[in-house]
């Protein structure tokens, strides 16, 4: 028999380390398909009542009102939401073109809902085995365009190419702090998380205030650190999710001097901490009297419901879905 050749060993090695990788991606693959990745954040958005949008060759094309803004034009912002989440689920698709080319008015919180989701989407289809890719149109104002590059889509699908160029990135403070894990248990001395998540959102406010040469006094840091804590622990008390964020913009360039913060987590609503109540509990009997009250002089129609009540209810400052006695805060705002 022939010794081999150097030549010979050479391609062996190829085909054999060709057919290993093969094996590998197959393994992978039937991992992927046994235990694929479903996320609850697409699942919060889905509402077949909005529709889809259109797919054209394995690409849907997403384009984004002129006001994207949660908070100028929540409705609408909300149903581009809808239509994205219900297509990712619905039709087999190779790109997701965002437009954002006709936008005049967006604000940091529809855009970052947006990024999220399409971060979610990317997960959902690679944990398939499903190639994914998106392109987008940037919008036409320089300053907007800026928040998509800087801490927008670009920034949560770490489109590393497409990142503010440093002389723009240097003159915009951005903030990002998120978390999935609620019950986080802390080394003795040192924080949780919330509370660094609270203590580094004040160091960015004071970041951005430095820039009209400013800065927060003691009792602002204490006050700013507090009620942020307390939103989050909100957060992760009532919606039922381990998932809460929060982002802070703030562009040099703009002479507005506006800096855009936006808090959000995903889960139950206001109304479903309190639909989900016993008829028995505390909490229920506080707001029992303002829902019947309602119902019998027939305040209740299509455009004003149950959960609308619910909502308006949870607001006030005596009222909270955990309440299992009457509190200070009630007593105090009772008696006065």
């Amino acid at each position: 028999m022939k010794k081999p050749t150097e030549k010979f060993k050479a391609h062996n090695l190829k085909r054999s380390l060709k057919v290993m990788e093969r094996l590998s991606r197959l393994k992978s693959s039937s991992i992927s398909e046994i235990n694929p990745y479903d996320s609850e954040f697409i699942d919060s958005f889905m509402d077949d009542s909005h529709g889809c949008f259109k797919v054209h060759k394995y690409e849907a094309r997403i384009d984004l009102a002129s006001s994207f803004s949660i908070i100028e034009n929540p409705e609408d912002s909300l149903i581009k939401l809808f239509k994205l989440a219900n297509i990712s689920r619905i039709q087999k698709i190779k790109r997701f073109h965002i437009n954002h080319s006709e936008i005049d008015e967006m604000d940091l919180a529809a855009e970052s809902v947006l990024g999220l989701l399409a971060l979610e989407i990317e997960h959902e289809y690679k944990s398939r085995g499903r190639k994914i890719n998106f392109l987008g149109a940037y919008p036409k104002d320089r300053r907007l365009r800026r928040l998509v590059r800087g801490i927008g889509t670009i920034r949560s699908l770490k489109i590393g190419h497409e990142y503010l160029p440093k002389a723009e990135e240097r003159k915009v403070n951005v903030f990002e702090k998120t978390s999935t894990v609620i019950s986080e248990k802390s080394k003795a001395g040192s924080m949780s998380r919330k509370e660094l998540a609270a203590k580094k959102f004040v160091d960015h406010v004071n970041e951005c205030l430095k820039n009209v040469d400013r800065k927060l006094n003691p009792d602002a840091i204490d006050d700013l650190s507090e009620y942020t804590a307390e939103i989050i622990d909100n957060a992760e008390e009532h919606s039922g999710k381990n998932y809460w964020s929060i982002k802070g913009y703030y562009d040099h360039h703009d002479e507005s001097h506006i800096c855009e913060v936006v808090i959000f987590n995903f889960g139950k609503t206001f109304a479903d901490t309190f639909t989900e109540l016993p008829k028995d509990s505390y909490a229920y009997s506080v707001v029992k009297p303002y829902l019947k009250a309602h119902e019998n002089k027939g305040f209740f129609n299509n455009g004003w419901n149950e959960k609308d009540l619910y909502t308006i209810a949870a607001l006030q400052g005596h009222i909270s879905s955990k309440n299992e006695k009457k509190t200070i805060t009630e007593d105090k705002v009772q008696s006065g």
